[in-house]
């Protein structure tokens, strides 16, 4: 007794002509399938090409890849905040030395030599080099006008001022081309000024 069944493809659902696969199932003896259209065999895939797919799907060292090329560049932002906070600290105590520079200038306008000593005194905390102190007088009158100290006001009476300039060289922790930054030294300054009279 030969059973034969009607398969409707999923290609071709929407047509009935061309949609139907025909099989019989022959007697226990044998086995007999009648193909509707004929299948073709897939072509095998060189070895090549399997080693290439493998390589491709592998996602092992990842993680060590990105971290080498991102490394670099995280090292060189944390050196530079590390940087711009040293230098910061070193700007603060820069300007303490010079206020002190200029409370000294204020009882003794024409005492450089003094001036220089109270900064220096005031600069135990300080890392940079080369510390500079510059003292200047300047005269102004109470509506904000400068004028040559010793001419006199026009209206009111003439004020004189003392400004104390300190500045130093900073060594930074890399040589690095930063904006303001020659040789891996950044010169920082810093000044003070007030009235003596």
């Amino acid at each position: 007794m030969i059973r034969v069944r009607f398969r409707r493809s999923d290609r071709d659902a929407g047509n009935p002509r061309h949609g139907l696969n025909v099989a019989t199932s022959p007697s226990p003896g044998g086995r007999v399938r009648a193909l509707g259209r004929s299948l073709k065999a897939r072509p095998e895939r060189r070895a090549s090409d399997l080693r290439r797919d493998a390589l491709i799907a592998n996602r092992q060292g990842v993680a060590a890849v990105e971290f080498a090329l991102v490394a670099p560049v995280l090292i060189l932002l944390f050196v530079g905040l590390a940087d711009f906070g040293l230098a910061t600290a070193e700007k603060m105590r820069l300007i303490d030395s010079a206020r002190a520079g200029a409370q000294y200038a204020a009882s003794n306008p024409t005492d450089t030599a003094g001036t220089t000593a109270a900064v220096k005194n005031a600069t135990s905390g300080l890392t940079g080099t080369g510390l500079s102190v510059a003292l200047t007088q300047s005269c102004g009158c109470n509506d904000g006008s400068t004028v040559t100290c010793g001419s006199g006001c026009a209206s009111g009476s003439e004020w004189t001022y003392v400004t104390v300039a300190v500045s130093e060289n900073y060594p930074l922790l890399i040589n690095f081309p930063w904006p303001g930054v020659s040789n891996g030294v950044l010169t920082l300054t810093a000044d003070a000024t007030l009235r003596t009279g």
